[in-house]
């Protein structure tokens, strides 16, 4: 179970009533129940976030609500109407993997073990999301067990669908990327997941593959790595009225990945991201 605004003032009440199975005469114990001490409350404010979302995404909804003096800085202005329709709002999120916090300390000195907590996180991070409004979010380092408990529903009832699977990484870690797009602004026609640890049977690559091949070190690198991508179609969705007009819009391909992390790697890096586009 994940609050949502709706649940705001409200407590969480569950009861367990014991039910035999049919043709068991046993007695049952008595139902259990137990409720939460406190009432779902709204997170606290946060006017940093509000300042870098205002600075950022100038045109979203709730920055018109959002006065200078709240945010102390000045909001741009808007595209002009002829150009709101063609214009498309992707963010890209790193939401930091449980499965990586024994990093986290020696990462990121600043970030507090109350932080850390993911049950504090996360509705954090799918806070910022809401401010920015985007059409289409890509996150990484989403943990499976948070990305069925907690992004899906989340991001379902905020209005969002997903593109696709969670890409998982290969390797131990159940951590990997997903896409998620407004479901009355874009329909999701096709979503693969790629592996970025090869060029792949690309002949466009042929070339890159044969480089690799001369590369003792580079190779064996490569074959430990675990890294994929997750590659999505999408097409707009036709809407009625001017808010929803998508007349000016074509169909896209949003190509998601975490690359490989280690510092001296940019190598790696680049030819990553060289198959992800190629694969795009």
């Amino acid at each position: 179970y994940v609050p949502t605004p709706a649940d705001e003032g409200f407590v969480l009440v569950v009861t367990a009533t014991p039910k035999p199975p049919r043709g068991d005469e046993a007695p049952c114990g008595a139902p259990a129940s137990f409720a939460t001490k406190r009432a779902t409350a709204a997170a606290r404010p946060r006017p940093d976030a509000l300042k870098r979302m205002v600075n950022f995404v100038p045109s979203s909804a709730w920055s018109k609500r959002v006065s200078a003096e709240e945010c102390g800085s000045e909001t741009s202005d808007e595209l002009p109407d002829d150009k709101k329709a063609s214009v498309v709002r992707i963010m890209t999120y790193n939401v930091l993997a449980d499965a990586y916090k024994h990093t986290w300390a020696s990462l990121y000195p600043y970030y507090s073990l109350a932080n850390a907590d993911p049950h504090a996180r996360l509705p954090l991070a799918m806070q910022d999301v809401l401010l920015a409004s985007p059409e289409i979010v890509a996150l990484q380092e989403v943990d499976r067990k948070w990305y069925g408990e907690f992004w899906v529903p989340q991001m379902r009832a905020a209005g969002y669908v997903q593109a696709g699977p969670l890409a998982e990484k290969t390797g131990l870690t159940k951590e990997g990327c997903c896409v998620f797009v407004k479901a009355d602004a874009w329909r999701v026609v096709d979503a693969a997941v790629v592996s970025l640890k090869d060029p792949g049977p690309m002949p466009e690559e042929e070339a890159t593959a044969a480089f690799v091949r001369t590369q003792p070190h580079l190779r064996e690198a490569l074959a430990k790595i675990s890294t994929v991508g997750l590659v999505v179609k999408l097409e707009p969705r036709r809407g009625k009225g001017a808010e929803n007009d998508t007349s000016a819009r074509r169909p896209l391909v949003v190509a998601n990945a975490h690359l490989f992390f280690h510092p001296g790697a940019t190598h790696v890096r680049a030819l990553q991201t060289r198959w992800l586009l190629r694969h795009a």
